[in-house]
C-alpha cells in the first residue's frame, strides 16, 4: 500500500477547516434569522415592532435608528443562506 504525500493531508486539512467556516457562518446567519424574525412581524404596526425590538434588546448598543440597523441584519443574514443554498445546489447540478 502506498503512503500519501503530505500535500495530500493538507489538502485534506484545508478542506475540513474551510467546510467547518462555512458551517459556522451559516450556523451564525441562521441564529440571527431566528432571533430577529417572527412570521407575525407583517401585521405589526412599527411602534410595536420598535417595542418588541426593546423588548428582547435588540435595540443595545445601536446609535441611530435601531430599528433600520435590524432590518439589515436581518436582511444581510437572510442573503447569506440564500447565497449558501444557490452555491450548494450549483455544486450538486454540475455535470
Amino acid at each position: 500500500m502506498e503512503l500519501r504525500s503530505d500535500s495530500y493531508y493538507t489538502a485534506a486539512r484545508d478542506r475540513i477547516r474551510e467546510a467547518q467556516f462555512l458551517h459556522e457562518k451559516i450556523q451564525s446567519a441562521m441564529d440571527t434569522a431566528m432571533s430577529l424574525w417572527r412570521n407575525d412581524y407583517r401585521f405589526r404596526s412599527e411602534a410595536a415592532l420598535r417595542a418588541y425590538l426593546k423588548k428582547i434588546g435588540s435595540n443595545r448598543g445601536i446609535k441611530g435608528d435601531f430599528l433600520k440597523f435590524n432590518s439589515k441584519t436581518l436582511y444581510e443574514a437572510a442573503e447569506e443562506i440564500v447565497q449558501f443554498g444557490v452555491n450548494r445546489w450549483k455544486l450538486l447540478n454540475k455535470k
